[in-house]
């Protein structure tokens, strides 16, 4: 079992951290020096008086590991951890240190050993330190975590805390387990769930509502939807046919557009060469009249004045020619300004007659548009009335609709109502039949209950008989131990009493045979008067003469410093027989000896006694013999007793024998003083006489001690029958609290089962209770439904009588008349609308025309006034060019004179003026041309402003009915009359948002579903999920109650030599966590009891070990316990401390305790004493202290 428990705690301990080294400083009864606490693995003990600080080393660990509970520290608060100084100190600090042994790199850094240190100055923020390195707590705590080394209440156990554990109840118990396992992140996870679970069948059945109703609203926009899309596809057709018809105009005029266009780059192209052309010739007649003027300056020098003629007269002539040309300019301008005049008022004339036909027209349009106005006026008087009375007959209609709606509302909720009811039943029906299943199982459950109950009964008679049987034998045996016992008492007791008085006889024994022994050794008197005084009555010896005197004590020594050498003498009746008595004596070799024989003993004193201040008299008068009045006067008759010294000299002078009651002697004549001051008398002859009685003894105590030896065989023999019963005793007692926790067991599963039967039988009433009342309300629900279906009858009746056809033709005739109404008053408005258009259009023409008869007028003055100023310039001209003709001819003239005389330059200069002349008429001619291709030019402007304004009218009616570009054409008026036809039948009962909010709602309610669907699939994995929180948490339970379970057994047993036994029950296995754990507990030769049933100290030891198993489930390298053994009695001790030194071979343990026993067992003790106030620590190691492994 041992091998297998230490092996199982082995698996529990994966690091061997351990703490190797304690340092306090300034921590509550420490002073301020630095105190080392050395440690080892295994078991430490810290022991000390009480108030000797010796909890304070474990609180400055679980200081310096970080505790900051007050509570936890045994203080009010940190401030009081400070050691008190009363001689005051100017820097305060707590400090302590823990050094972890780190070999096997449990804590993960790379080094031996791990020193953790706390300071806390006054101010009370704390600083930590990691192998000298300030750190942050946190980085202290999760390196602890790693090890599990953390302080908590499993691995630091303080004071109290046993007793709190011992009267945990059973709910607490299983909580305990459960915080320790950490369940309280499953009860989070299930919480969150179950809100969510709650949250997700809100969601759902809101879902499953909304789509309800969208189902119902979709089937009533389906049909109006449809009537809508035709509506809207006409709309579209209508549209796209108009459009056309815009085509068809908008293509007429991009091709007139196109023609004039054209015509305008052609003109535009002519008036372009044209310009060309007449730059180039004027650019040849520049050139022409610089070649002139460089053969003019090439001309001889005497020429000077001809060149300067010539001058003159290429200026005159130029001039001449300009003015000419400007003449004939303006002649030409004039001339068609006079052509251009005509031509302009008689496009006036004509568009003044096309106004006024225009106008006319436009009278004749408006007085048509005021017949069909007033025609309008009167369809819409016949309208209203159609309108009037349709709306009375919706109104009626109305009504009649709402009564229906109505009927159909209450038939609607009398059908809900059925279907309900029929679900209702059908699901009543279904819970019937699931509770008739139920019933059979739990009837058929019951049955097993009352077979299980008469097993657990004839089971629980057989172990209460064979119960009865082992109570029988244990009383057999305890009445047969009695005897054995009371026999051994007995047995014991005389040889107790024997072995006492062999004791005191061997004493004496060996007392008496020393002094023997001794005397025979030294020869003494006492020897011979021994050996003779065995032979009193053949000698007549009368005794010794100390035997047969006596005196009062106040004369003693006075008596004994007179007779002292007398004392033993042996008295003798006469003289023949003490000679008779010397020849024996000197036959046995007797030593020394002394007689007196008592007929010749006498010492009659005859003289007076001188009367002298304090004398007494003489010594005689106080001894007394009973035997012989001489036999005193014989040694004491020539004594004289006094009571100072200074008396007894005188006297003595005077030759008296003197004696104080000092015990001073004076002899006669002062010539020798005896002093005896505290001297006594052996007698050793009782002694000597004794010698052959205790011979005697020894002989009789060895046969006592043969008889002591025997009756302790008897006893061993006794003891070992003893044993052997108190074995088999204790084995029956094993068997009988075997049957009694059978026993307990089965009465404990017949006390459950008898609950589960009344449960079942509960239940079973319960259920038939709910089907009887399941099958009323299936009764009643098909009454209800009966009631129902009549009801609806009754309204469909109702429905049936009221003429909605009727109502419904009145209203289409109506309708229909209106409609044929609406399209008569529609083609009015067409006709007043297309009329009004032609109007505006004409209007529009009008005021073109207007506009273009104002411009007329405006180039006609222009032309007038632009003829006047060339009049002008014409006449001013033709004088100036008189006058420039004569001075030509002048400088003609004077120019011959010079050519006579220049030879040949005459015929060049004629040749340049002849060139000069052919251009000159050449620009003549090009300025007419292209006067003539600017008019063309602005007419073709004026066009194709008129046909773009037009253009972009159509493209914009165009853009309107949603073209960018235009269509393909051809004839559609026939298929657009049908389609506005059918077009304005659908007007009066569309709903235009019908296909929006159809597709909304089928798009919501597809939403919907797949929301729905969603949520059934996240309501499935919540359940799921609660399903594998409460598995998986029960189980995670299970295993550590296992575990815990396993452990209290084996250490329970460990402690009690598996003379007892201890587990863990669950008190309802069906439900866990609302049920609790019992805490059973058997110690040897004792029933089984609930742990809170015990007394103190089996408490103790119970609480003990269900606190070491909690352990395992967080196991730590190291434990502190803080005198956790201080209720225990002896016993309970010894049991304690078997399982913290099997604790302490796989896990340090650091226990203060004032218990031996304990201390005993420790690897490493260290005592705490106080010194002025300071606790001093001092280490002790036993020399057989077991070695950690």
């Amino acid at each position: 079992m041992s091998i297998t428990y230490y092996a199982h705690l082995l698996e529990m301990i994966v690091y061997m951290v351990h703490i190797k080294k304690v340092e306090i400083y300034g921590l509550k009864s420490f002073g301020y020096k630095n105190t080392i606490v050395n440690m080892e693995k295994g078991m430490v003990c810290i022991t000390g008086p009480n108030g000797s600080g010796k909890s304070n080393i474990l609180d400055a660990i679980i200081f310096a590991l970080g505790e900051n509970s007050p509570k936890s520290l045994r203080v009010d608060k940190l401030q009081s951890l400070f050691h008190d100084q009363t001689e005051g100190r100017v820097h305060r600090l707590v400090r302590a240190s823990v050094t972890f042994d780190n070999s096997d790199r449990g804590i993960p850094m790379d080094s031996n050993t791990v020193t953790i240190t706390r300071e806390m100055p006054p101010q009370g923020e704390s600083e930590y330190y990691l192998n000298g390195r300030k750190v942050t707590k946190t980085t202290i705590t999760d390196l602890l975590e790693v090890v599990r080394a953390t302080p908590n209440k499993l691995n630091v156990v303080q004071q109290g805390m046993i007793m709190r554990i011992a009267e945990l109840n059973s709910e607490e118990r299983r909580k305990i387990i459960e915080d320790i396992v950490g369940l309280s992140y499953f009860d989070e996870k299930k919480a969150e769930a179950m809100k969510q679970l709650e949250e997700a069948d809100r969601r759902l059945e809101v879902a499953m509502a909304r789509m309800g109703e969208i189902r119902k609203r979709i089937d009533d926009l389906e049909g109006e939807r449809n009537d809508q899309l035709r509506f809207l596809h006409l709309e579209k057709d209508i549209r796209r046919f108009k459009a056309i018809k815009i085509s068809n105009a908008l293509r007429e005029a991009s091709n007139r557009l196109g023609s004039q266009k054209l015509a305008l780059e052609q003109n535009l192209a002519e008036s372009e060469k044209v310009s060309k052309e007449l730059e180039e010739i004027r650019t040849q007649l520049s050139q022409l009249e610089s070649g002139k003027e460089k053969f003019l300056h090439e001309v001889d020098v005497y020429s000077k004045t001809k060149a300067e003629v010539d001058t003159e007269i290429s200026g005159m002539i130029m001039k001449f020619e300009q003015l000419k040309v400007s003449i004939a300019s303006s002649e030409q301008r004039i001339r068609q300004i006079g052509q251009n005049i005509p031509l302009l008022m008689k496009e006036r004339d004509s568009i003044s007659k096309r106004i006024v036909g225009i106008n006319e027209k436009i009278n004749e349009l408006q007085s048509r548009m005021r017949v069909k106005e007033e025609e309008k006026v009167k369809v819409a008087a016949e309208l209203d009335r159609l309108n009037s009375e349709l709306n009375e007959l919706i109104n009626r209609q109305s009504v009649l609709n709402e009564q229906k709606l109505r009927l159909e509302g209450q038939l609607k909720e009398l059908q809900g109502a059925r279907n309900n009811i029929v679900i209702e039943i059908s699901t009543n029906k279904e819970r019937a039949k699931f509770i008739a299943e139920k019933l059979e199982s739990n009837n058929n459950r019951a049955n097993s209950i009352v077979n299980e109950q008469k097993k657990l009964e004839v089971l629980n008679s057989r172990l209460q008989i064979l119960r009865k049987k082992e109570q029988e034998k244990i009383d057999d045996y305890e009445q047969s131990i009695n005897t054995l016992i009371a026999s051994k008492g007995k047995v014991e007791q005389q040889i107790e009493t024997t072995s006492l008085l062999l004791e005191k006889a061997g004493s004496v024994t060996v007392q008496y045979e020393t002094k023997i022994k001794m005397v025979k050794n030294l020869q003494h008197e006492d020897y011979a008067i021994a050996i003779l005084l065995q032979h009193a009555k053949e000698f007549g010896i009368m005794g010794t003469f100390m035997q047969l005197v006596s005196w009062k004590k106040e004369y003693e020594r006075a008596v004994i410093a007179v007779a002292s050498s007398w004392m033993k003498a042996l008295v003798i009746k006469d003289v023949k027989r003490m000679l008779r008595m010397l020849d024996h004596a000197r036959d046995m070799k007797l030593p020394r000896l002394r007689m007196i024989p008592l007929d010749i003993a006498n010492n009659q004193n005859e003289r007076t006694i001188p009367s002298y201040n304090g004398v007494k008299g003489l010594l005689s008068n106080f001894v007394t013999s009973k035997e012989s009045k001489n036999l005193v006067e014989f040694i004491f008759g020539d004594t004289i007793l006094v009571d100072n010294n200074d008396t007894a000299y005188q006297l003595a002078k005077e030759g008296w024998k003197v004696v104080t009651l000092d015990g001073e002697l004076f002899e006669p004549n002062a010539s020798a003083i005896t002093l005896d001051l505290n001297s006594k008398i052996t007698d050793l002859t009782k002694i000597i006489l004794l010698g052959e009685s205790i011979e005697g003894l020894k002989s009789s105590l060895d046969l006592v001690k043969q008889l002591i030896t025997k009756k302790k065989e008897e006893i061993d023999n006794l003891a070992v029958k003893i044993k052997q019963m108190e074995g088999s005793r204790s084995e029956i007692y094993r068997s009988l609290a075997a049957i009694d926790s059978q026993i307990e067991h089965v009465q404990s599963s017949l006390q459950r089962q008898t609950r589960n039967s009344e449960d079942i039988h509960t239940r079973i009433e319960s259920l038939s209770n709910l089907h009887t009342n399941i099958q009323k309300r299936i009764e009643k629900l098909e009454v209800q439904e009966q009631d129902i279906n009549s009801k609806m009858m009754e309204i469909n009746s109702r429905l049936e009588e009221i003429d909605e056809e009727g109502f419904a033709k009145g209203i289409s005739e109506t309708g229909l008349k209106k409609v044929e109404i609406n399209r008569t008053v529609e083609r009015m408005e067409n006709e007043i609308r297309e009329q009004f258009t032609v109007i505006s259009s004409n209007r529009a023409e009008i005021e073109a025309l207007q506009k273009r008869i104002n411009d007329i007028d405006n180039e006609i003055e222009m032309l007038k006034n632009e003829a006047k100023e060339k009049s002008r310039i014409m006449k001013e001209n033709s004088i100036v060019l008189k006058g420039v003709e004569t001075n030509l001819k002048t400088y003609r003239d004077k120019e011959q004179q010079l050519i006579d005389t220049s030879g040949n330059s005459v015929g060049i200069l004629q040749e340049y003026e002849s060139k000069i002349k052919v251009i000159i008429d050449r620009e003549r001619k090009l300025s007419k041309q292209m006067s003539n291709l600017e008019k063309d030019i602005a007419l073709n402007r004026k066009e194709i402003t008129d046909l773009t304004t037009t253009e972009m009218k159509l493209v914009q009616e165009l853009t309107e009915y949603g073209y960018s570009e235009p269509v393909d054409g051809y004839d559609v008026d026939d298929v657009v009359i049908e389609l506005v036809k059918e077009h304005e039948d659908l007007r009066s009962s569309i709903n235009q948002l019908a296909d929006k909010t159809y597709v909304q709602v089928i798009d919501g309610y597809r939403g919907m579903s797949a929301r729905k669907n969603q949520l059934e699939s996240e309501r499935t994995s919540i359940v799921r999920f609660i399903e594998d929180i409460e598995r998986e948490k029960k189980q995670v339970f299970m295993e550590a109650f296992d575990k815990v379970n396993k452990d209290v057994r084996h250490m329970f047993a460990t402690m009690t030599d598996d003379a007892g036994s201890a587990w863990l029950e669950i008190e309802n296995p069906d439900d866990v966590f609302t049920s609790g754990l019992s805490f059973m507990v058997q110690f040897p030769e004792k029933q089984a009891r609930e742990s809170t049933s015990l007394s103190g100290g089996e408490k103790t030891i119970a609480a003990t070990t269900f606190l070491l198993a909690l352990q395992s489930l967080k196991p730590s390298p190291f434990y502190l316990f803080d005198e956790v053994d201080a209720h225990l009695d002896a016993h309970n001790t010894e049991r304690l401390s078997r399982i913290i030194v099997e604790k302490a071979r796989v896990g340090q343990m650091v226990v203060v305790t004032l218990k031996d026993v304990i201390v005993s067992k420790a690897e490493m003790v260290h005592g705490v004493y106080p010194r002025n106030g300071v606790s001093q620590v001092i280490r002790y190691k036993p020399s057989n202290a077991p070695v950690a492994k």
